[in-house]
């Protein structure tokens, strides 16, 4: 039987929430059957097939106690929207297909159901090998969008604060093949549906409160899609961040983006600014990142060339040729004193995932992945000396080419972001 890709639903017929019953119908029964559990979690069932492998859980809240479906995958040439992209595609091929596909790493990429602009929760994920897609699988993912190459991913596996419904599915664990899932972002938000069934969909966003200073703060929901958080004028800290800061919105319009799960990552959109633009790199943005590191070539992962101090990532970027550094010059801010330059993109790294230049890796509590493309008029970077850390914090003023905000470009955004950057007031 061949196999055919429902995107974020089915492949062959077998999806998200269904019983083995449906599996046995679509499939018939597997060669072999394996097990695994993480310590004090539940047990994960994964049933083999020759072209094909499915993971179960017993779910039992609410009753009654059921077996559904986590996770399917296909490494079959025939795992094939209707299009024809899947299994065989190029990375080129499915940023065609999928312009809001997002790639962690040259081995994986992938892209999340929504449903009247909300998340529901699904993903369909594309291993990668020699720059073509070599398995689909589709599945429930708690790790929530790894944004474009340029960003960063918003939420990482290991910051995920969980809920008592997370801690009732389990975590992660072990093997790569018998993928263990969080059905969390699901039940929390009620978004799940699969080919068969599923609940109602609905979806919670942050809301601004006033905190016991009297400022105001704002903050995303920790599960389910990065939903900004709209500002008024005025005068807002943030919460859960290492630093917090202090800040001031300079009229209505701008949206942030502050998660609990996310400590060392802060988001600031302008007026005319959006998430999607965010993660499309077409967007101007304030991106705070609070613990960063050169990078290695290709990997993802801190470099293991330059020093992880404010001095080695000084010398990665202005020995880096795939860039120009220009205006570079001493600044301070919130207290902070540190550098300045202006970043353009020139080459690109040679990446097999994309078109950009990695500038930083954000560590602990940070992370992600943060480079420059070719889509984008410049970015304007501080680098500050943290006082109780040798590593450094980075302050990103990304310039989207052609209009990424109601500022326009160049200098006029530039001045614009930096008047609200003045009033930043980092906690120590």
């Amino acid at each position: 039987m061949e196999a055919s890709l429902i995107l974020h639903s089915c492949i062959d017929g077998v999806g998200i929430w269904d019983r083995p019953a449906q599996v046995l119908r679509s499939w018939g029964a597997p060669s072999r059957v394996t097990r695994s559990s993480p310590p004090g979690g539940p047990v994960f069932i994964t049933w083999h097939y020759p072209k094909r492998e499915v993971t179960l859980v017993r779910w039992d809240d609410p009753p009654p106690d059921v077996l559904i479906v986590l996770s399917v995958s296909s490494p079959a040439s025939s795992a094939r929207t209707t299009a024809g992209v899947g299994v065989g595609s190029t990375i080129k091929q499915l940023r065609a297909a999928f312009p809001r596909v997002y790639c962690d790493s040259p081995r994986r990429c992938g892209t999340q159901g929504t449903s009247n602009g909300v998340s529901t929760g699904q993903y369909t994920h594309f291993d990668l090998k020699d720059g073509r897609v070599v398995e689909v699988s589709i599945d429930v993912d708690s790790s929530y969008v790894r944004s474009s190459r340029r960003h960063g991913d918003l939420q990482s596996p290991r910051e995920v604060r969980m809920t008592d419904v997370i801690r009732a599915v389990g975590r992660r664990h072990g093997a790569a093949r018998s993928r263990l899932l969080l059905l969390a972002v699901g039940i929390v938000t009620g978004v799940l549906t699969g080919c068969s069934s599923g609940p109602s969909s609905q979806n919670a966003e942050g809301a601004a409160t006033t905190s016991s200073s009297g400022d105001r703060t704002c903050v995303s929901a920790s599960e389910g899609p990065e939903v900004e958080c709209q500002l008024k004028a005025g005068t807002y800290r943030t919460v859960g961040m290492r630093p917090n800061l202090r800040y001031t919105v300079p009229s209505p319009g701008w949206s942030s983006l502050n998660r609990k799960v996310a400590p060392g990552n802060f988001h600031l959109f302008p007026p005319g600014g959006s998430m999607s633009g965010f993660e499309a790199g077409t967007t101007d943005d304030i991106t705070i990142v609070t613990a960063v590191v050169p990078p290695g070539t290709c990997t993802g992962e801190p470099s293991p060339d330059f020093d992880h101090t404010f001095d080695g990532m000084v010398e990665f970027l202005t020995n880096n040729d795939h860039i120009v550094v220009s205006n570079r010059s001493d600044a301070s801010v919130g207290g902070w004193d540190g550098t300045v330059m202006d970043i353009k993109f020139v080459k690109q790294d040679g990446c097999s995932d994309g078109i950009y230049s990695d500038l930083m890796i954000g560590v602990d509590p940070a992370h992600g992945a943060f480079g420059i493309t070719p889509e984008q008029a410049g970015l304007r970077l501080f680098l500050l000396h943290n006082p109780t850390s040798d590593l450094p914090l980075a302050l990103l003023i990304d310039d989207a080419a052609n209009g990424g905000s109601d500022y326009g470009d160049g200098s006029d955004w530039y001045d614009a972001a930096r008047s609200l950057i003045d009033t930043i007031i980092f906690a120590t």
